[in-house]
């Protein structure tokens, strides 16, 4: 048995490393979780500017002016509710429900994006690591091949005869 042919090991073609893969994977997902951000962000600031108008409108008493309005749509949907301004109508309530639930899905997608973020810098420095101690192995059993082959071809030469 002879040496392994140039670019494989012990007869086995190398590849690269299955886990790049999985950082295509991530960095893909990281890129649609600012995709989502940046389409919630806009979603979002266009909720409170409507509902900060319908509730002016709707609720007249309790909102004395369209900045009001917006104040209270900016701290309904950024969850935080002071409770300085609360609809008292009926179809004043029925506009903070659909703010609440867009409020809801900024903060969800907000935390998937950082995560995502700091998931994916995390998995980079992983599979550096991994590579570099698969470049070692790749040495290690290269010598190793080599070494082998020499004692094969020393093993394929006739015995010198006994005297």
């Amino acid at each position: 048995m002879g040496a392994a042919p140039a670019g494989t090991m012990m007869g086995v073609e190398m590849q690269r490393p299955r886990f790049q893969v999985s950082k295509l994977v991530i960095a893909e997902h990281a890129l649609v979780s600012r995709r989502a951000l940046k389409y919630v962000v806009v979603l979002t600031i266009l909720a409170v500017v409507v509902s900060g108008t319908a509730v002016r409108l709707l609720d007249p008493s309790e909102f004395d002016s369209l900045w009001e309005g917006m104040w209270w749509a900016a701290s309904t949907v950024t969850t935080v509710g002071y409770g300085d301004l609360v609809p008292s109508t009926p179809l004043g309530r029925l506009v903070a429900v659909p703010l609440m639930f867009v409020g809801i899905g900024l903060v969800s997608i907000l935390t998937a994006a950082v995560a995502s973020a700091l998931l994916s810098e995390e998995v980079g420095d992983e599979e550096r690591h991994i590579d570099r101690e698969l470049a070692t192995i790749a040495a290690t059993l290269e010598r190793i091949e080599r070494r082998l082959a020499a004692l094969e071809a020393r093993t394929d030469d006739p015995a010198p005869a006994p005297r």
